[in-house]
């Protein structure tokens, strides 16, 4: 899918969506941006039923683009 260096909020960062698949009954769609910060890594996490990814798809992208780091 998606596992890209870009902009996290308004910080440096990297962005993966994911497909993973438990077992054949079990899909899921992931998201996970992390920021490198001095302080330590800071990682966000969007999980949701892979039927159900277009919608949280577009729940998940302004959250993660709306992070302010300090």
């Amino acid at each position: 899918m998606i596992d890209q260096d870009t902009k996290v909020g308004d910080g440096p960062g990297h962005l993966s969506k994911f497909r993973v698949r438990n077992t054949e009954e079990r899909e899921r769609f992931l998201v996970a941006a992390v920021l490198n910060r001095p302080e330590g890594v800071l990682v966000l996490v969007g999980d949701c039923l892979w039927d159900r990814r277009d919608f949280w798809d577009q729940e998940f992208t302004p959250l993660i683009d709306s992070l302010k780091v300090r």
